[in-house]
C-alpha cells in the first residue's frame, strides 16, 4: 500500500471556519498531516486554546470537522514560520469520515515530496560542475540523490553551498540547491523538507532532525523541535 507524505503544503489553502470558547473567525488551511495543521488567520487565539474547525474542501462537496488545540503562534515576536500569519495546531479528535477525507488530501500533493525539483535543475554532482553552477560563498539549502527525480538526503549551507556540497561528491550522483539568504528561513525550509520528504522512516539518509545554527533559539516550524 502506498503511504502517504507526512505533511503536505496548499499554496492556495482550504477555506476554514473555527470556534473557540472566547472567539471565532475563518482562515486558510495552509499545511496538513495526520496529527495537525498550520492555519493562516487574523483572529487571536490563546495559547493551547481547544476549537472546533470545519475545512471547506470543494473538490469533494465535503466539509471536514475536527477538534483541535493551538499548538503554537507564528506571528509578531513569536514568528517561527515565513507562511501568513496564523496558529500551528495539534489534532485532538478527528472523526472516522474526517479522518478518510484527510487521507484522500495527504496523497494528492505527491510533488510536495520534492519541492527542489522546481527550485533549480537537477544537476550532476562533480566539482567541475558545481564550479560553474552554485554561486560562490552562497548560503542556502540543498537535495543530494542516487539519481535525477529522488532525493535521498537534504541538508543546509549557511555560508558556502559549494563546501557542503563537495562533501558528497562520490557518494550521490545529483543534486538540487535553493539560495536562501536568512538564517530563519534557511533553518524553516530545512526542516519543512525533512518533513515533507518523511524524515528517516520516508527513505532519508539523514539520522537526525535539522538542528538550527548554535546559539540561535530557532524552532522547527512543523515539530517546534529545537537545539
Amino acid at each position: 500500500m502506498q503511504m502517504s507524505p507526512r505533511r503536505v503544503v496548499f499554496p492556495q489553502g482550504y477555506y476554514v471556519r473555527f470556534r473557540a470558547a472566547l472567539n471565532h473567525g475563518d482562515g486558510r488551511l495552509m499545511t496538513l498531516s495526520e496529527g495537525g495543521a498550520y492555519v493562516a488567520t487574523g483572529v487571536n487565539l490563546l495559547p493551547q486554546a481547544q476549537l472546533s474547525m470545519a475545512i471547506d474542501i470543494p473538490e469533494l462537496d465535503r466539509i471536514v470537522e475536527v477538534e483541535a488545540v493551538v499548538a503554537w503562534e507564528n506571528r509578531g515576536a513569536a514568528r517561527r514560520s515565513s507562511q501568513p500569519d496564523g496558529y500551528g495546531l495539534r489534532f485532538i479528535r478527528v472523526p472516522a469520515p474526517s479522518a478518510e477525507v484527510i487521507q484522500w488530501l495527504l496523497r494528492q500533493e505527491p510533488e510536495q515530496r520534492a519541492p527542489l525539483a522546481e527550485a533549480s535543475p537537477r544537476y550532476p554532482l562533480d566539482l567541475d560542475f558545481m564550479e560553474t553552477s552554485v554561486p560562490p560563498s552562497a548560503a542556502g539549502i540543498f537535495v543530494v540523490g542516487h539519481d535525477q527525480g529522488i532525493g535521498a538526503r537534504i541538508g543546509r549551507a549557511d555560508s558556502d553551498l559549494k563546501k557542503a556540497l563537495a562533501e558528497f561528491v562520490g557518494r550521490y550522483g545529483f543534486f538540487h540547491f535553493e539560495l536562501v539568504p536568512t538564517r530563519k528561513d534557511r533553518f524553516d525550509r530545512e526542516c519543512e523538507l525533512y518533513h515533507q520528504l518523511g524524515g528517516p522512516h520516508g527513505g532519508l539518509d539523514n539520522e537526525e532532525h535539522p538542528i538550527p545554527s548554535p546559539g540561535s533559539d530557532l524552532m522547527c516550524p512543523v515539530c517546534s523541535q529545537g537545539n
